[in-house]
């Protein structure tokens, strides 16, 4: 979408788009910068009484970011469907996101892993397994209504696909 699509969209002139940026890159930086702050924020804020248990933790961090998605569609999808066009640094921003969210994941998991809650020999890539499970509910989407999927559905599918690799069998 160029700036004048934007503008002919929004109803805002081109005057009033250039008050607020520059070009177009400008508005792609803005929208990773939120998208990433977002999701740090909102998975940065796991309740105390969840903290403490790896496995709660990680079925919250699962459900948070998928509601999380659901608020911000429109980012979501647009930073994950338009990536693969950005300008080689906002390219790096938007896999820096994804890596971020990667690793609120690992840490539950190393930690789970190290308090004997999840399986000894869980993958490392496990965090990286995760990530596309909860990409495909916001770009699938129709796929998911057409089946009449609801979002808890979705979620605890993911939660217990993701218990039967991490968690300690005996």
């Amino acid at each position: 979408m160029s700036l004048r699509d934007l503008s002919a969209e929004s109803g805002v002139s081109m005057g009033g788009l250039y008050a607020y940026f520059d070009s177009k890159t400008t508005l792609l930086k803005m929208i990773l910068t939120e998208v990433t702050e977002q999701t740090r924020a909102t998975l940065s804020a796991v309740p105390d009484a969840i903290s403490s248990n790896p496995s709660a933790h990680l079925d919250w961090l699962i459900d948070t970011h998928l509601k999380l998605t659901e608020a911000m569609l429109p980012w979501f999808t647009f930073a994950f469907m338009e990536a693969k066009n950005f300008p080689a640094a906002e390219r790096r921003m938007a896999v820096d996101s994804e890596e971020l969210t990667e690793e609120f994941f690992a840490e539950v998991i190393r930690r789970g892993v190290a308090e004997g809650s999840f399986r000894s020999d869980t993958t490392p890539l496990l965090p990286s397994l995760i990530k596309p499970l909860l990409q495909d509910w916001y770009v699938k989407r129709a796929k998911y209504r057409r089946r009449g999927v609801s979002l808890s559905d979705y979620s605890e599918a993911v939660r217990l696909v993701v218990h039967q690799v991490c968690d300690d069998q005996g």
